[in-house]
């Protein structure tokens, strides 16, 4: 058994106490210090964050996160840069949405009211003059009817539940009905309008949203191409695909611009 007085324990814990004092006086401000640095290098990225999702949530999309860091902050806050970006060029294309829609409701919704006016108050001097105002109604109305039925197509899409009936199709007698019924607009504006169908391609499809798809390419090109211009309408098979393509000559001012 070694046994040592205690008296002489005493004198060593008394004779290191200095040296213990010292020690801990030098390395607690150095603790406190590193302790420091590292919390800010945690919290600061998250703080960051914290205030960019202020923002966002106030309605500013354009902000940016850069930590310069490619740990798990990083990747966190590279991955909310990303999201607010792709949320804001959402929020542009529907508020350009929402301006094009009510562009393209306001013209038909004027000639509605201005000509359900003039027959309300028997301004048609024959009837024939009242039939005429009436076809006119009658085709504004089918526009607007048009218009919104894309709107709700779109947010059929966008809401992810959009019911296709899909059934056989030739095409090719899609696309050729499609162009028929636009012939006589586009005559109205002296376009020449050209087809290059491809007979008996049957494709699998809804009949009536490929319909509406046409229909609003060929009023595009209507409304886009100059006066005397052409348009053509085409499809094709490609592998098991099928192509359908409009093309139109370009505004003045777009060749201009270099497009």
């Amino acid at each position: 058994v070694l046994a040592v007085s205690e008296q002489t324990v005493t004198r060593a814990w008394l004779d290191l106490m200095p040296g213990l004092g010292l020690a801990a006086l030098i390395a607690l401000p150095f603790a406190a210090l590193l302790s420091i640095v590292v919390a800010r290098y945690i919290t600061r990225p998250l703080h960051d964050l914290t205030l960019a999702t202020m923002r966002v949530a106030e309605g500013t999309f354009d902000v940016e996160v850069d930590t310069g860091r490619s740990d798990e902050v990083g990747r966190l806050a590279r991955a909310f840069s990303e999201m607010t970006r792709r949320v804001g060029e959402t929020q542009s294309q529907m508020r350009r949405l929402l301006a094009d829609v009510s562009h393209d409701l306001k013209t038909p919704l004027t000639s509605v009211l201005g000509f359900s006016q003039a027959l309300r108050d028997g301004r048609a001097a024959t009837p024939e003059e009242a039939r005429r105002m009436g076809a006119i109604i009658h085709d504004e109305a089918s526009r607007l009817n048009a218009r919104l039925q894309d709107v709700l197509l779109l947010s059929e899409l966008d809401a992810g539940r959009a019911i296709l009936d899909r059934s056989e199709v030739d095409l090719g007698r899609l696309a050729a009905a499609v162009a028929t019924r636009f012939a006589q607009g586009f005559a109205e504006r002296g376009i020449s309008l050209h087809q290059d169908l491809l007979p008996g391609l049957t494709v699998e499809g809804d009949v009536p949203k490929l319909e509406r798809a046409l229909e609003n390419l060929l009023d595009n090109a209507r409304k886009f191409t100059p006066e005397g211009g052409e348009a053509t309408i085409a499809c094709e098979a490609r592998g098991p695909s099928a192509v359908v393509t409009v093309r139109n000559t370009a505004l003045p001012e777009v060749l201009d611009d270099g497009g």
